[in-house]
């Protein structure tokens, strides 16, 4: 049986997101927020720069944190006070159920931090933790 080692297994993890993203206009986004050039952008799709890459994905993943916890405040501040009863998970799960684009990006964001975990698994050297993530 052969393992692929730490990094490799980093490559393919990242490149496997890569491909998930892969016209969903993410690179456009990166290009637009003024974060990376229309190049160094497709690059993250690939793994090239496998330290940057999983950086772009920490932020990523930040990002899509954030504007999720927004929605769902934005959501509740608008409904009637029997609409707070409802849970941020509940939320999400019907989100997800109504929206194609809101399960994709819950989808990315979920797959990303999986990965982060996985590769923290990796430094800190938590076994129990890298067999779940990987």
């Amino acid at each position: 049986m052969i393992i692929l080692g730490g990094l490799h297994i980093k490559m393919a993890l990242l490149k496997a997101i890569g491909d998930l993203l892969d016209g969903s206009g993410w690179t456009s986004a990166l290009e637009q927020a003024g974060i990376a050039k229309a190049g160094t952008a497709d690059s993250f799709l690939k793994a090239v720069h496998v330290k940057k890459t999983a950086r772009i994905h920490q932020v990523t993943a930040c990002a899509l944190y954030r504007l999720r916890q927004d929605s769902f405040r934005n959501w509740q501040t608008s409904q009637q006070e029997t609409a707070h009863a409802s849970t941020f998970e509940q939320w999400c799960k019907q989100q997800a159920e109504r929206s194609p684009q809101f399960y994709f990006w819950q989808l990315v964001l979920k797959v990303e931090l999986d990965v982060l975990a996985w590769d923290r698994s990796v430094h800190e050297g938590n076994f129990p933790l890298y067999v779940e993530r990987l």
